[in-house]
């Protein structure tokens, strides 16, 4: 075929994408989304943990903006019940603009960090020989045509 380096191309930029993505979701597992890494932070407390489902837990926590107690919750993967319990000091992210939305940041979870980040690396390695497929198949056809 050939288009066929266009195509293995394609894919490779796809690959691309989804590691990008795992690599997002993996770290705002640890830290935050990146967009809100500029809000401030404040030390909250683990008020109660719940089990809504067998894979998740809903945490409650408490934090305070300017002097003003906050109440919110978040929804984390189950396995960091071993980790963050009720009565744990939590790291809390506030959007300044509404402090009553906020982020909590649990950190390296067992379960879930490990997973993103061996996605992450199956699809960079996958983009990146793709794409040196694809690169190859190009530069085959080029020679081809001559």
């Amino acid at each position: 075929m050939k288009h066929n380096w266009f195509i293995c191309m394609l894919i490779s930029l796809a690959m691309f994408l989804a590691a990008i993505v795992c690599v997002m979701v993996m770290f705002a597992g640890l830290v935050c989304w990146p967009w809100q890494l500029s809000w401030p932070q404040t030390e909250g407390k683990v008020t109660n943990v719940d089990l809504p489902s067998k894979t998740q837990l809903r945490f409650t926590y408490e934090y305070s903006v300017e002097g003003r107690p906050i109440t919110s919750w978040a929804f984390q993967p189950r396995s960091l019940s071993t980790t963050v319990k009720e009565g744990s000091k939590v790291t809390i992210r506030y959007n300044p603009k509404n402090s009553n939305d906020s982020w909590m940041q649990c950190g390296f979870d067992v379960v879930s960090t490990p997973f993103y980040a061996f996605l992450s690396v199956c699809f960079f390695l996958g983009a990146f020989f793709n794409g040196k497929n694809a690169v190859n198949r190009l530069l085959v056809n080029d020679s081809a045509q001559i």
